[in-house]
């Protein structure tokens, strides 16, 4: 898997369990999203977990949710210009994109710009 949405369940231990379920099937780069990064401990719990066992850091995007993406074999500096050309698009703050459309989109321009 080159990369996965992690937004089920937002207590508990369930984001843990969702990132876990799908850690086996990760490729060697990928790209996991955390969507509603805003302050849940369940989620920021995830999160840390994915950084230990990925062995990279989170990047925060600036969106509405907190969408944090933990990537293994992209290059910070490729976070970084996707982060840019998402902000220069406007995709981060556009009532009109879902999380799914937003998610896409960021994937997309993050997997391009890498290669």
């Amino acid at each position: 898997v080159d990369y996965v949405l992690i937004d089920g369940g937002h207590y508990d231990n369930q984001p843990s369990l969702d990132f876990h379920s799908v850690y086996p099937f990760l490729d060697n780069k990928c790209a996991v999203f955390f969507h509603d990064n805003n302050g849940n401990p369940s989620i920021e719990c995830a999160i840390h977990e994915a950084e230990k066992l990925l062995k990279c850091s989170a990047q925060r995007f600036n969106t509405r949710y907190g969408l944090t993406v933990v990537a293994r074999g992209i290059s910070h500096e490729s976070l970084r210009e996707c982060h840019q050309l998402c902000l220069r698009n406007n995709v981060l703050h556009q009532i009109k994109f879902s999380c799914i459309k937003s998610f896409k989109w960021i994937a997309k321009k993050l997997f391009s710009i890498n290669n």
